[in-house]
């Protein structure tokens, strides 16, 4: 998990890339809530009450780390009390595990199914802005070739007549003072 949450919310300064998830919430809160529950204490299972206290601990990088000798240490002490720390059906820590991961990511009211839920939505709203958008281009664009057809039988009509008027032939005007017709 922790390989899987470094990949996708990885920042590379030397290129300016980022994974796929950087900067994301959903990440931050599953990456911060197990590994509290990893290194919470375990109340009812017997003396040992947490990973650690068995040699299960994260290291800096968040990767786990097994103190083989400490829990071969804990296991030849007090192997039911190991078996509880990790089985115990109300307080083991695989039942934490199992509650936290449901919370982030089960089937039901979970952190990732309500953000799944949330981004279909948005999806949805913006098709659907998209659809609204494009009948309104459709019906504007509609109205441009109208306006550009009425435009082009104007012109049209406006050649039509000045080629007409080039044709008319000049009339020269009647000259006054002229001799009078029969003379």
């Amino acid at each position: 998990i922790r390989t899987t949450l470094d990949k996708v919310t990885a920042y590379n300064p030397a290129d300016q890339t980022t994974g796929i998830l950087f900067g994301s919430t959903e990440t931050l809160r599953i990456d911060s809530d197990l590994t509290r529950t990893i290194g919470a204490r375990l109340f009812g299972v017997g003396q040992f009450n947490s990973l650690a206290s068995v040699g299960i601990t994260l290291d800096k990088n968040g990767q786990m780390q097994v103190d083989n000798d400490k829990l071969q240490a804990a296991f030849t002490k007090d192997p039911e009390s190991v078996k509880a720390l990790f089985s115990d059906p109300k307080y083991g820590i695989a039942k934490k595990l199992s509650d936290t991961i449901d919370q982030l990511a089960g089937p039901k009211n979970s952190m990732l199914v309500a953000r799944a839920d949330a981004l279909s939505t948005t999806i949805d709203n913006n098709n659907d802005r998209l659809t609204l958008m494009s009948a309104s281009l459709d019906k504007q664009r509609d109205s441009l070739l109208a306006q550009f057809n009425a435009l082009e039988s104007t012109v049209a009509g406006l050649k039509n007549n000045l080629t007409a008027l080039q044709s008319l032939q000049i009339i020269p005007p009647i000259a006054s003072g002229s001799k009078a017709i029969g003379s």
